[in-house]
């Protein structure tokens, strides 16, 4: 979300009324752009550069945590290979995903879609809890676990919140079938993090995880749980 394009619309407005009293402030015509972590072709910002920053800010967040201090925020996009990024840029700072819990979004409490308002959004967000490894702590690769093995560990994930979702529709926002693609995918790049095997296709060869994540698009076995 281009956040400072959006925030001009009221700086404007801001510095018109108060740059007498805050120049230091004020001074600028626009709000700063050069420091924003987005993806915007039209200012020389690419995925990479986004993904890149974000792992400086994972990194940052590391060095001043405690010992036993969790990373935990909130991510949701309809593109999987933002997905497999996200994963890339927590793991590449010295972190772990530990869990991943789905949640209404702040504009769903009420029943009204404030932020989300397009039905092809998904409403809801999901928690990631990271946790800190040990800096050159690689876990190794124990064996392999096929396909259908990882897919069943995923869909119990999957199952679970959806159940516990499902007991908090009264009032609110019940999920959607985008809504479940979010949650399927973080409980899908959760297994594949924790997995101590490698994830094999029916070749036997190495599934990356945008290609898991891919064949869990089919949120069919799911419609019990989706409007």
């Amino acid at each position: 979300v281009q956040y400072s394009e959006l925030a001009d619309y009221f700086y404007c407005w801001l510095r018109e009324a108060l740059q007498d009293e805050y120049p230091d402030i004020l001074d600028a015509p626009e709000t700063p752009k050069t420091e924003e972590l987005v993806e915007n072709d039209s200012r020389g910002k690419s995925q990479q550069s986004f993904y890149d920053g974000l792992q400086q800010v994972f990194f940052e967040s590391k060095r001043v945590l405690k010992e036993d201090g969790l990373l935990c925020f909130t991510f949701h996009h309809s593109r999987k290979n933002k997905w497999s990024d996200l994963l890339a840029s927590v793991q590449g700072a010295g972190f772990e995903l530990e869990a991943a819990y789905p949640v209404k979004s702040e504009a769903t409490g009420s029943g009204n879609l404030v932020f989300h308002s397009n039905p092809n959004s998904a409403a809801y967000d999901v928690i990631l809890v990271c946790s800190q490894v040990e800096d050159g702590e690689v876990a190794e690769s124990k064996g392999e676990i096929s396909w259908d093995e990882f897919k069943d560990r995923t869909i119990e994930r999957v199952r679970e919140h959806g159940s516990q979702l499902n007991l908090e529709t009264a009032g609110g926002h019940s999920p959607s079938s985008k809504d479940f693609q979010m949650i399927v995918w973080g409980d899908c790049i959760v297994s594949y993090a924790q997995s101590e095997e490698t994830v094999v296709d029916e070749d036997g060869d190495p599934l990356e995880l945008e290609d898991a994540l891919g064949r869990l698009r089919d949120l069919e076995e799911f419609s019990e749980f989706t409007r």
